[in-house]
């Protein structure tokens, strides 16, 4: 996790690396939640970034939604690789 603030805005990064069909098998799981009905206070945009990465940017005015915001796709990520683990049970 990255976190920049500039200009009131303020900016956070999951990076996801590993197994390349697994990271785009995240970054499908994650594109209904990024690509939603536009918030008014953060903004998230998944986007691979090379083989096995994946990066999803968060966009905040303010650092309690970042933290907000961050904190959902944290769980997201968890509840996706939690999903995996069961389905290759």
């Amino acid at each position: 996790m990255r976190v920049d603030g500039a200009h009131g805005r303020f900016r956070a990064v999951l990076e996801v690396e590993g197994d390349p069909d697994r990271v785009e098998w995240i970054y499908r799981a994650f594109l209904p939640e990024t690509g939603a009905a536009p918030r008014y206070r953060s903004r998230a945009v998944a986007r691979l970034a090379g083989e096995g990465k994946m990066l999803v940017e968060i966009t905040s005015g303010d650092v309690s939604s970042l933290r907000a915001a961050f904190n959902t796709f944290a769980r997201l990520l968890e509840a996706v690789l939690s999903a995996e683990r069961v389905e290759d049970a």
